[in-house]
This record gives structure tokens, sequence and C-alpha cells, in this order.
């Protein structure tokens, strides 16, 4: 009797750990990865940002809009990476229709974020993959002058379209077979991983930087009494009339606005980061090796 108890007691524990898997398994997951080539910028500095979507099911319709804050960063270039669906636009919240609705289904501010939306449709009766683990969108943000502290970029891409809810944003939705005969209307099983980065906007930016985005590191170790670092390797041969040779080759982290240069385009010549009220805040002074004066 206590044999056969046990042995039903396996089988009931085996039937409820399959229906336990099976209910595990049949979760659509939708991840999604936010990430940028740059999380420090300084004032006029651009970082690319890379929208990644990974999925355990076949996607058939996807409405990604990234969010991001427009008081510290401006968006640039957009591009729509995914191949084998129909881009059905790209455009950012200024010229998107459906702008009132992304922004009811997440409650952000809109004095505050902006966002990049992307919709992809699956071509009717086309073969698409099972899974997708793909970019899906790329875009420039550059940080505002005058301005600091984190710019927060992220996806809040909840499904809202129901039944009940015909007006809800539809995400992200699935087919249920190896081709695509129609956009679905109802999602309710698809779980969406949201994502986020925050970017850090710097006001100052003080430095030089080389014309090819290069950092510059002053030479520190030269004895000089007024204590200026020296910057040397620029060639002003042939140039030491000419305004600019100089400024032709660096710049300031802010921009070529900020650069000063005092003085004829030679050793001995000052060069000066300015903020933006026009004051000094670091000064460099230049060295043209082989020039004997």
């Amino acid at each position: 009797m206590k044999t056969k108890r046990i042995i039903t007691f396996v089988l009931i524990l085996a039937l409820l750990l399959t229906n336990f898997v099976v209910a595990f398994a049949a979760t659509d997951e939708t991840k999604i990865e936010v990430t940028a080539n740059k999380t420090d910028l300084s004032a006029g500095e651009t970082a690319t940002v890379t929208v990644k979507v990974t999925t355990n099911y076949p996607v058939a319709t996807m409405s990604i809009p990234v969010f991001y804050d427009k008081t510290k960063v401006d968006v640039g270039s957009t591009t729509a990476n995914l191949t084998g669906y129909k881009v059905a636009n790209v455009t950012t919240n200024a010229t998107s229709a459906d702008s009132a609705k992304v922004f009811a289904n997440t409650g952000l501010s809109q004095s505050q974020y902006g966002f990049v939306l992307v919709n992809y449709i699956a071509a009717a009766n086309s073969q698409i993959a099972s899974t997708m683990s793909s970019v899906v969108l790329t875009f420039n943000i550059t940080a505002k002058a005058e301005v600091s502290g984190d710019a927060v970029i992220k996806v809040m891409a909840t499904s809202a379209k129901t039944e009940s809810n015909p007006e809800g944003m539809l995400y992200f939705g699935k087919s249920n077979s190896s081709t695509v005969d129609e956009v679905p209307t109802n999602v309710t099983n698809i779980d969406i991983t949201k994502a986020s980065i925050k970017v850090s906007v710097s006001e100052n930016g003080n430095g030089i930087i080389s014309k090819d985005g290069a950092k510059v590191d002053p030479l520190l170790d030269i004895d000089n009494s007024d204590g200026y670092p020296f910057i040397y390797g620029i060639d002003t041969l042939g140039n030491v009339t000419q305004d600019g040779s100089i400024a032709d080759n660096l710049s300031t982290e802010q921009g070529d606005a900020y650069l000063e240069i005092v003085g004829e385009e030679t050793t001995g010549a000052i060069i000066n980061v300015l903020d933006k009220s026009g004051n000094v805040v670091e000064t460099f002074i230049f060295i043209y090796f082989g020039d004997i004066d």
C-alpha cells in the first residue's frame, strides 16, 4: 500500500512539474538592450545609442519608442537596422502621429522627454525567423550646452492594446506561424523587459582636444616660471604670420568658440580655454620645436 502511495505521489508530482515547465516555456519574452558608445559627454559631444531586441518567439510587428531627456541632449541621425521587415517609419515625437498615444502609455513628462520611434511590420505571407536577436535602431545624441547632470535614455514598451483597450499601443506582436498573415491586435502573454542607460552631461567641458578627437596630453615637466603647461607637436612652419594655424589643429571640448590664441603662431603663443562667459579657465603655452627664439 505504501509503495502504491509513493508511486502515485511521484506521478502526480511529475505531472505538476511537467505542467509548470510547459507553462513556463509558453511565456513569450522580449528583452530590450539600450547601450551607448560613450556615457560621459561634454557640451557639443556626440554619442551613438544602439537598441537591440532579443525574443524567444517570432515577431510580427514592433513599435519601439526610445525616450531621451531632451533638456540635456538633442537627437541627430536615426537608422532602422532590421532587415526583412517593412519599416513603417522612423521618427521623433516632433513628427509622429503616435506622440500622444506613446506618452499616454508611459506617464512620462512631455516637457522633459522626447522619443525616437521605429515601427516595423512583417510583410504578409513572408517567412520570418522563429526568434530574434537583432539591433533594430541606432541614433545619435549630442550634449547640449549650459546644462549638466544625468540624461536618461530608456525604453518603456509595455504593450497596452487589447480587445477591451483597442486604442492602446501594440509594442510587440507575435506571429503564430512561419508566415505572417496579419498583425495581431490582442497581445497578453508577452513579457517585455524594460531597459535604460544614463549619459552624464558636463557643462563646461574644459580642456584641449585635437581636431581628430584625441585628448591632447600637454608636456608638464619643462621648467616654466609662469606655471603654464605646454602644448607642442603642431607644425606652424611657414605659417608664423598667419592666424589660425594652431586653432586649425586644436579645439576645446566645447568647440572652437571657446579657444583663444594670444600672440603670433609660434613659440610663446598663449592658448586659452574659455568658459561660456568668456572667462579663462585653462591656459597653455605653445612651443614650436626648432624655433631658436
